[in-house]
């Protein structure tokens, strides 16, 4: 049973539909509907029964789903504890390129270990890194993935305020605080650290 496959089944069954499952994994109805297959084949059990509305989980599929995130964790936890046994060795990690400009220069400076040669990929999208993770062309991946689903272990590496800067002028001035639904809509430039600007206002941003 391969752990691409379980994952697969996990979002399935969560979603009770292929078509919603796909979208959420990034991937082909015809290939998802393919690797439950396969693993069901290779279980041989069947797990879901299927209907034009979606699917539903058989006895099978039940236990699968209560022992399945479980045991991702177990091997994600087991892939770390391996990797932490090998001698440095080359990185690759993926990020958005706010993070490779202004916040991985400072950490790799201030490194212990600077034997280890690393390189740094850039991507526009979660998805893309999500991606590299999958096919191992990355090791590892730096981005925001509070409101993001995936099985991967992670962790809260900082914490940081985000402001929204407006001319005077704009609508959104004359308001105390914002949400992001307000500005959703509006083109944004991203400002570097410790950028000073005279001529706008600042407003608090109340995530939604």
């Amino acid at each position: 049973m391969k752990t691409e496959w379980l994952k697969s089944f996990i979002e399935t069954a969560k979603t009770k539909s292929l078509s919603k499952a796909s979208e959420q994994l990034h991937m082909t109805q015809p290939a998802l509907s393919k690797q439950m297959r396969k693993l069901e084949e290779d279980l041989g059990v069947t797990l879901f029964i299927r209907s034009a509305t979606g699917v539903e989980l058989t006895s099978a599929g039940e236990i699968l789903l209560q022992e399945g995130e479980s045991i991702l964790s177990s091997v994600h936890a087991l892939q770390k504890k391996l990797v932490a046994t090998q001698e440095a060795c080359d990185l690759t990690i993926g990020t958005w390129q706010s993070m490779a400009a202004f916040y991985l220069p400072y950490q790799l400076a201030s490194a212990e270990d600077h034997n280890r040669h690393i390189d740094i990929k850039t991507s526009h999208h979660y998805y893309d890194l999500l991606e590299q993770l999958e096919s191992n062309k990355i090791d590892g991946a730096l981005f925001d993935d509070r409101e993001i689903q995936h099985t991967y272990w992670s962790k809260l590496l900082f914490k940081e305020d985000f402001y929204l800067f407006v001319n005077d002028q704009h609508p959104l001035a004359e308001k105390e605080s914002v949400s992001f639904e307000d500005f959703k809509e509006e083109p944004i430039v991203v400002l570097p650290p410790r950028v000073r600007c005279s001529d706008t206002s600042r407003k608090s941003v109340q995530s939604s």
